[in-house]
């Protein structure tokens, strides 16, 4: 039985499917999601295929059922309708503006909704995060929270939450620390913890 939570629960099958992939692999689940009934997660670092799987059985095996987004490409026919059942969203890149405002609705509509991004972007190194979960979290008024796949000590799960205040630079000083000493599969290719408006002052870019 999924342990329950304020947030979407995750169904039975889910949750015993996370649990054995990750006994499997030999890797362990820690912490536990905020007591409220939507949030924003964090999908970082982001540097091999792995993380995906690794972070949604985390999910799974602490009974919550997150949304994820992907790029609309991975959703092909035979692969969407069970991308859509493991709580995929297909994503186009090139509107990306658009999309921040459908988050911020889709958070407004529903009672209960855990929603992943990646704030990499992609598996290579980048000089920045994407702001856009920073917008969606902010204006929707939810804490968001760090989920990781730490491969040094092959441990996963959730490291801690930040209610966003719109002070850019102390919001992001604390959800660095919350990641301090986590290893990506890939340290070189992982992208700093840091906005590029961090740097203006401001309290994010659109």
């Amino acid at each position: 039985m999924p342990p329950a939570h304020a947030t979407e629960p995750c169904s039975r099958l889910s949750h015993w499917a996370g649990r054995t992939f990750l006994r499997l692999l030999g890797w362990r689940v820690e912490g536990a999601p905020p007591p409220v009934a939507k949030f924003v997660v964090l999908g970082a670092p982001h540097t091999s295929n792995w993380d995906l799987p690794i972070v949604l059985a985390s999910s799974w095996a602490l009974g919550i059922r997150i949304r994820w987004l992907a790029k609309k490409e991975l959703f092909v026919p035979g692969v969407a309708p069970l991308l859509h059942a493991m709580g995929g969203i297909p994503v186009d890149r090139a509107a990306a503006h658009g999309l921040v405002g459908e988050l911020i609705a889709a958070f407004e509509a529903n009672d209960r909704m855990a929603l992943m991004i990646s704030p990499d972007g992609t598996r290579g190194r980048q000089e920045a995060w994407k702001s856009g979960f920073y917008h969606v979290a902010l204006a929707a008024k939810v804490p968001v929270v760090a989920s990781y796949a730490d491969f040094a000590r092959k441990r996963s799960g959730i490291c801690g939450s930040v209610q966003l205040t719109g002070d850019m630079p102390s919001d992001m000083d604390a959800i660095r620390d919350l990641y301090a000493g986590v290893t990506p599969r890939h340290p070189a290719q992982a992208t700093p913890i840091r906005l590029a408006a961090e740097n203006d002052g401001a309290k994010g870019e659109r």
